[in-house]
């Protein structure tokens, strides 16, 4: 089989899969992104897929343009698309106008499974959407890194971070807690805040500059991880650092949400139910507190981890779901 690909996921075009040769372009890098859309669907036509990871501007004018110019054959695929609960009526306007342009996307591939909420808001086809698990972000830094329990919890991360409710749960509690994330200007653009001012004295709240490095040593020496998400999600928020958690040989509490459901099983990580500073804060007790309990989790949770391996893995899977559609577009023998 040959694929041919516009990308600007540069690492497709090295995946190396019996039976396939890939026909590999690189995704235009103009500055302008009317200029990137237009450049890559003229040369499309000559090509099975574009290809394209997060930019939501680039593929929203690539399905307006496949809407103006329906007779490209060549079928638009995101990967990782990130939508959020429409906010306001401004915000389901918005919401209807881009969901006239998300019928002219073939193919979302999503790292996790409920996207129901980008059905009911949006209205793309359930059967548009493919799951691929995750990676271990920097599985290089993980695998050499030096694994300690400190006695703090590590919450990190910046997406649908619930941190109101994790400062409530942890009143009344002592632990030592180590919250790192962004600046507040990130954070708010991620769907995030933080009231430094209503921080008991046991949390310290550290902000990173995203060396991933230091970011994964400080969960490596931490007791346990906490990752609270807000209720009002419909993305797959805190996967990648409950998966470098858990690679990490640490117990994972975590929010159900999109990022968990279908994925994580009870004995993987401790779910609980979002923004219930009770329930989080039971679960934080008994977590910290008993070494035996938490083990269960984060021999399970390092299991599951490392099944998932690395990047190349992710892009082998991503690639197989490219070949899987043609196959099935392909008239029967």
């Amino acid at each position: 089989m040959v694929l041919k690909l516009i990308s600007n996921m540069k690492n497709l075009e090295n995946v190396s899969i019996d039976g396939l040769d890939i026909v590999f372009e690189r995704y235009p890098m103009y500055p302008s992104v009317f200029r990137r859309a237009w450049s890559a669907f003229i040369r499309s036509y000559r090509y099975d897929f574009i290809v394209l990871n997060c930019p939501e501007t680039d593929i929203y004018l690539l399905a307006i343009l496949k809407f103006l110019l329906p007779f490209n054959r060549c079928k638009l695929v995101s990967v990782d698309y990130v939508l959020s609960v429409p906010d306001g009526i401004k915000g389901r306007l918005k919401s209807a106008v881009k969901a006239l342009a998300y019928k002219e996307i073939h193919m979302f591939i999503e790292y996790f499974k409920n996207t129901g909420g980008y059905t009911q808001y949006y209205q793309i086809h359930p059967d548009k959407f493919r799951y691929v698990p995750f990676k271990i972000n920097r599985y290089d830094l993980v695998v050499k890194a030096n694994i300690s329990d400190e006695g703090y919890i590590f919450v990190g991360g910046r997406t649908r971070r619930d941190f109101a409710t994790l400062i409530e749960a942890m009143r009344g509690l002592n632990y030592p807690v180590k919250i790192v994330t962004d600046n507040d200007s990130e954070l708010h653009k991620s769907g995030s805040s933080l009231d430094v001012d209503a921080i008991p004295t046991n949390i310290k709240v550290i902000r990173h500059d995203g060396n991933q490095e230091s970011f994964n040593q400080y969960i490596a020496c931490s007791r346990l991880v906490v990752l609270p998400i807000k209720a009002k999600n419909i993305n797959a928020s805190g996967i990648s650092v409950y998966l470098q958690a858990m690679a990490l040989k640490k117990c994972v509490i975590i929010s159900h949400g999109p990022s968990v459901d279908g994925i994580l099983s009870d004995d993987m990580a401790i779910l609980v139910p979002p923004e219930r500073p009770d329930l989080l804060r039971s679960a934080i007790r008994k977590a910290f507190e008993d070494q035996e309990y938490r083990r269960q989790f984060e021999q399970n949770g390092y299991r599951y981890a490392m099944s998932l391996e690395d990047e190349n893995r992710l892009y082998v899977s991503i690639v197989g779901k490219l070949m899987e559609d043609i196959r099935c577009r392909l008239p029967p023998r």
